[in-house]
């Protein structure tokens, strides 16, 4: 991993730089015209992404972390360049997002994300993860020990009525 990065917990003033994460990540992953899902129907369901008031309330989401979730940043001279967030549940974990931008990605910085997150998680349950079925973060998943357990499902619906095909992975 690139030693300038450093992952640690969030903290509500992150709140812009994670919402800023995770559009650019969406952007830049997402888009298919094969499937119909443009960068425009990405730009258009993050319009408001980062307008004070959804800044808001990602920070309060933040400061409202309960103790079943552990939300992580990694951060590279000031700035977020990776997020992570991982949900204990009382059947089995959660790993709910994990982002790391394009130019970060090949680092190590996902792998340091999720060494955290899966120490956060309940080891007596499997860890759970929903992915877009065409992105490449299926190889991703499945090189840190994740399988399909062949479930699908209808993920994000675009403006122009397109639904994400996700599929369920498992750990543990």
């Amino acid at each position: 991993m690139n030693p300038k990065i450093t992952i640690r917990k969030a903290v509500p003033d992150d709140a812009r730089g994670v919402l800023e994460v995770i559009r650019e990540t969406w952007l830049t992953t997402y888009p298919n015209p094969d499937l119909g899902i443009t960068r425009g129907d990405i730009k258009y369901s993050f319009k408001d992404s980062l307008e004070p008031s959804e800044i808001d309330k990602m920070s309060a989401r933040i400061a409202s972390t309960l103790p079943t979730e552990c939300r992580l940043v990694a951060e590279c001279g000031g700035d977020i360049v990776g997020i992570a967030t991982m949900v204990r549940h009382h059947d089995h974990n959660e790993l709910r997002a994990m982002y790391v931008l394009e130019g970060y990605q090949g680092q190590g910085v996902g792998h340091s994300l999720w060494q955290i997150a899966k120490d956060f998680a309940d080891p007596h349950l499997g860890i759970i993860v929903r992915v877009a079925t065409y992105t490449s973060a299926v190889d991703f998943y499945k090189k840190l020990g994740f399988i399909d357990t062949g479930n699908r499902y209808d993920g994000e619906v675009m403006r122009n009525g397109t639904t994400m095909p996700e599929m369920e992975l498992v750990y543990g």
